[in-house]
């Protein structure tokens, strides 16, 4: 059996800050992925990060879930992690920037799956309020054409 590894994926915002706290883990410059394209639609080192080097039993450390995408890309993400048994840190979000202790590792897919419906739970939060902007936005649109209507 292959044993697992731990990569460490460095996007493109504040990238020196994300290297210096990897580096401080006594990292193996080898298992630090770099994007080097700000386009996010590209994200280049990333794509190849989790098609073709993370497997089975390996962990991915990010600085902030900011790294895999939006709220919509992170949630598709973080599913596609739980589901290929592959386990995220994220170190700016406490609970899951541990490692746990031999045995107890369903604390992360706990933790991922949590973090999943809080994501969806925000994702469904924002779309409601777009809507309900709209649609104030557009019932004002038409009481304004019609007092315009009426001084005629």
């Amino acid at each position: 059996m292959a044993t697992s590894k731990t990569f460490y994926y460095a996007s493109v915002d504040n990238q020196q800050h994300q290297l210096e706290i990897f580096r401080a883990y006594r990292t193996d410059s080898r298992d630090i992925i770099i994007e080097k394209k700000s386009d996010t639609n590209m994200r280049e080192a990333y794509r190849m990060l989790r098609d073709l080097i993370l497997r089975s039993g390996d962990t991915l450390v990010i600085m902030s879930l900011d790294a895999l995408g939006q709220k919509k890309e992170q949630i598709k993400e973080l599913t596609y992690f739980r589901d290929n048994d592959i386990s995220v840190r994220v170190l700016d979000i406490p609970m899951m920037s541990l490692y746990p202790p031999e045995g107890q590792e369903c604390t992360n897919d706990t933790a991922i799956a949590l973090v999943i419906e809080v994501l969806i739970s925000q994702v469904v939060y924002e779309r409601k309020t777009k809507r309900k902007r709209k649609a104030s936005t557009s019932s004002k649109a038409t009481a304004t054409a019609g007092a315009d209507n009426l001084k005629r």
